[in-house]
């Protein structure tokens, strides 16, 4: 059973502004961030599911492109404590989308309000480099990244009875109804 659930946002108009709080600092990476990007990334997934060649098998090594396009978020002190990718996806139905990828904050960094900031960032990266329209993939068990997502106003794509019985599960899940109502708010 396929856990991934791809989001779409046709409209780069009326992105949430969540500025950065004072200290932090988001920048585009270079080579010596590759280990702090492993670092977040394995303290939100098991060892196994983050190797050494992910970063380079995902992002390539056009450091001019991903300097651009990958971000890291550096606290007050520093430490980088989270990331995401303003990354491109070529074309979906002859359509050309950007693309939210790879957010994540370590663990200690959770429930600050800062995933909303990443994604804010990321997102405004994506439409100042000319994309119209976004997407991502995230997992249909990810209940507080899509609470997120939605509250940004993407929405699932629904492509088979399969997809749409474990969006029902997920919508029940997290309350779907009053997300929706809040974002309109």
């Amino acid at each position: 059973m396929n856990s991934n659930l791809l989001m779409r946002r046709e409209t780069m108009s009326g992105i949430p502004a969540y500025r950065l709080p004072e200290g932090y600092e988001i920048r585009g990476m270079s080579p010596p961030d590759v280990s702090s990007w492993q670092s977040i990334w394995r303290e939100n997934e098991s060892l196994e599911k983050i190797p050494d060649t992910l970063f380079e098998k995902v992002y390539g090594t056009d450091w001019t492109v991903i300097q651009t396009r990958c971000l890291i978020l550096y606290d007050s002190t520093g430490s980088p404590v989270g990331t995401v990718s303003a990354w491109f996806d070529e074309t979906q139905n002859g359509q050309s989308w950007g693309r939210i990828h790879w957010i994540a904050l370590r663990p200690k960094s959770h429930g600050q309000g800062l995933g909303k900031v990443l994604l804010s960032q990321g997102m405004e990266r994506l439409k100042a480099l000319g994309h119209q329209r976004c997407n991502l993939v995230t997992q249909f068990w990810r209940h507080t990244a899509i609470k997120l997502y939605l509250s940004f106003g993407f929405e699932p794509e629904i492509t088979d009875e399969e997809t749409s019985a474990r969006w029902k599960e997920t919508w029940d899940a997290i309350g779907g109804n009053s997300i929706r109502d809040e974002a309109r708010e």
